[in-house]
């Protein structure tokens, strides 16, 4: 293998190993997304559940007061 064969292919494997690591960027960009909304979901429930707790003690409240 000659020098200018053995430099086509080390460029060669250096656009491949960009390209792979682009793609990982992409993937895990696209996996924090999915993670933003699946916070934004929990926050939502925990809230949600928070908000249920909070009806319960004020019933439970009015009778004990009673």
């Amino acid at each position: 293998m000659n020098s200018t064969e053995y430099e086509k292919l080390r460029w060669q494997e250096a656009e491949t190993v960009r390209n792979l690591l682009k793609k990982q960027n992409s993937l895990l960009g696209d996996s924090l997304g999915n993670l933003d909304h699946l916070i934004y979901l929990q926050k939502s429930i925990n809230l949600l559940s928070l908000q249920e707790i909070f009806r319960v003690m004020v019933e439970n409240f009015r009778l004990f007061c009673r």
